[in-house]
């Protein structure tokens, strides 16, 4: 059984509980809606402020209840509602290692580190997407310093649909790279989540987050399988999905 992409739990009664964990281009998708309605609402902030009458240091007044605002966001809702709503629409929910859920003194952990993790280092993919790609369990800094993983909610369904139910690899006719068998086995159950949640997801993300999953999920393939450079990124991470799925299917 493929359990590199799952999380599993054991229970005092020694019971294995397992949960989906997410998948990168789910979770950049959240992340992108949470600060699109955040951004929205701070805009709004900072309108509502400017009205008033002059004598008020307006600065410090913004800074401090935007600060407010996104503890209210980022932290106290999700550890009341069970999420944040970008979490909630896109079926996201985080939890502790050991399955229970997450805690405001976790999601404040979490949002403490975020803005280090949206910088961007070289080769310009954010220090987060990076960490992520790195960690068999999906996790960002926030996730290692909080202790916690991005999974999918059991109440909202099923993880990304396979993108290509009727294919294998080698009824492909036509092949961009020779892949080596040997290192793709290599790779995890969270590439193969990965794999699955952006070739799934890939037209509803924005120009812009396509571009950066595709091509950080490109590069960091393209190195562990020692191939030299790759001139159609999509046609690679299709081929790389698919024998890696036949491959874990053997198991």
């Amino acid at each position: 059984m493929d359990t590199d992409s799952k999380l599993l739990v054991e229970t005092p009664e020694a019971v294995t509980i397992e949960r989906d964990l997410a998948g990168l281009a789910s979770r950049v998708a959240a992340l992108s809606i949470d600060l699109m309605i955040f951004g929205s609402a701070a805009f709004g902030l900072a309108f509502v402020l400017s009205k008033l009458p002059d004598g008020w240091d307006f600065i410090i007044l913004e800074s401090g209840i935007l600060l407010i605002l996104a503890l209210g966001y980022f932290v106290f809702l999700p550890s009341m509602a069970g999420a944040t709503p970008g979490k909630k629409l896109l079926g996201l929910r985080v939890v502790f290692d050991d399955g229970r859920p997450a805690n405001a003194l976790a999601h404040f952990l979490r949002f403490l580190i975020l803005p280090i993790e949206l910088s961007l280092p070289v080769p310009a993919f954010p220090v987060g997407i990076v960490a992520i790609l790195l960690s068999k369990d999906g996790k960002r800094i926030g996730d290692y310093l909080a202790g916690t993983v991005v999974a999918r909610d059991r109440d909202h369904g099923a993880d990304a649909a396979d993108p290509f139910p009727e294919l294998t690899y080698h009824s492909l006719m036509i092949r961009t790279v020779e892949l080596p068998a040997q290192r793709v086995r290599e790779l995890t159950g969270a590439d193969l989540v990965n794999l699955r949640d952006y070739l799934s997801r890939a037209r509803s993300l924005t120009p812009d987050a396509r571009a950066r999953i595709g091509d950080a999920l490109c590069e960091n393939l393209r190195a562990r399988l020692e191939i030299g450079i790759i001139q159609n990124r999509d046609a690679f991470l299709k081929e790389v999905y698919l024998c890696l799925r036949d491959e874990r299917s053997k198991l």
